[in-house]
């Protein structure tokens, strides 16, 4: 339990007698006084506390100009399933750990295990920057074309396309889905394992 400030005697013990030539007069320290009563204040109230104005200063600052402008970013405004979700944050951050953060700058990269974690983490950036962009842009190019005539309603598959199997078909394109799945799987693992580092 704290300790109650007895206010009568602190202001007598900051009484100064003064001797004047020969009027003795009482002079009081005010700012001593003011200073007192100001932090009793803040002992006794957390709002007038300046670490409380600092905080919801910097909360409201955040709130007009975020400090994570690339989560924002990341993922538009439109539906999407988690999945697609977790994997451009992941990606979106690695992204900003290199380029905003500038690791390679600013962390010195000295022993054989920082050094591994500073090849996987460009590694991953390279894929996370062009990487997947390419993959998917081949994944559209290995669709089979569709064609649109005027005069007809929309077909899916040429005559010709039809008596193709679904293997010759859509084999390539699910040969590279695979592909992005499985390295963007492999590398939101090792960016999950190793979250811990991921800090300048």
């Amino acid at each position: 339990m704290k300790k109650k400030t007895n206010y009568k005697k602190e202001l007598d013990k900051s009484l100064v007698l003064v001797n004047t030539d020969e009027v003795p007069t009482l002079r009081i320290n005010i700012w001593t006084e003011i200073e007192k009563f100001w932090k009793s204040l803040q002992d006794k109230y957390d709002f007038l506390c300046p670490w409380w104005r600092n905080e919801k200063w910097y909360n409201i600052k955040c709130w007009f100009n975020p400090k994570t402008k690339w989560i924002r970013k990341a993922v538009d405004n439109g539906w999407h399933d988690l999945d697609y979700c977790y994997t451009q944050l992941m990606f979106a951050g690695i992204i900003n750990y290199v380029e905003g953060e500038k690791c390679f700058e600013t962390i010195m990269w000295v022993t054989p295990q920082e050094k591994k974690h500073k090849k996987k983490i460009e590694e991953i950036y390279k894929w996370a920057k062009t990487g997947r962009a390419e993959l998917q842009k081949k994944i559209k190019a290995a669709y089979p074309p569709l064609e649109t005539p005027i005069s007809l309603p929309m077909r899916y598959a040429s005559a010709e396309d039809n008596k193709k199997t679904y293997e010759e078909l859509y084999g390539e394109v699910n040969r590279l889905e695979k592909l992005l799945y499985d390295t963007d799987t492999a590398y939101m693992i090792w960016l999950v394992k190793n979250r811990n580092t991921l800090w300048t």
